[in-house]
């Protein structure tokens, strides 16, 4: 039986992989006690190698294309890597942000000056973490602006101000974009 050379390394990343997994639960569930860590001890080779090419040193695969350890023991190899999550982002559909007049200080025809907090809700949260660009409309001019989402967990400015036309003027919130952090 005839073994490709891609199988042989994909199936040593494998072990590899699930020898380190287990040593990092292994040490992970030792470390609550306080005393000193024992020193790890290293596995070496037999003198004669268990390998079909007898210069490889294990994991490898046998005779009988089993993957074989370090002291000729089978190993049965993981089949699937866990996969690193992919960042979960929110879309601009996803948010509700209402506006919060804390202050508005009006001067007759001038308009006003409108001291405001935004109010983010989200159905969607971001993993990691993401910008929420969005838009105030309702001023004189369009106002820019920002927030960070962690998970569902907002963090914005306690408070913006913009002018409006006049003491009528209803400010709104547009999302415009959400992009990875």
């Amino acid at each position: 039986m005839t073994v490709s050379p891609r199988a042989l390394i994909i199936s040593a990343v494998l072990v590899i992989l699930a020898l380190a997994a287990a040593a990092f639960f292994a040490l992970r569930s030792h470390s609550t006690t306080a005393s000193p860590a024992a020193p790890t001890p290293v596995m070496t080779a037999p003198t004669s190698s268990p390998c079909v090419n007898k210069q490889a040193s294990p994991p490898c695969i046998n005779d009988a294309g089993k993957l074989i350890g370090a002291n000729g023991e089978n190993l049965s190899p993981t089949t699937t890597a866990t996969p690193t999550p992919a960042p979960l982002l929110a879309s601009p559909a996803d948010f509700t942000v209402t506006v919060k007049t804390l202050e508005k200080k009006c001067f007759g025809s001038a308009g006003c000056n409108v001291t405001y907090r935004i109010d983010p809700k989200t159905t969607t949260p971001c993993f990691p973490s993401c910008t929420v660009l969005y838009e105030i409309v309702g001023g004189e001019d369009v106002q820019n602006g920002s927030f960070t989402l962690t998970g569902t967990t907002a963090r914005f400015d306690s408070q913006e101000m913009i002018q409006t036309k006049s003491s009528k003027a209803e400010l709104k919130v547009k999302v415009t974009d959400v992009l990875p952090n």
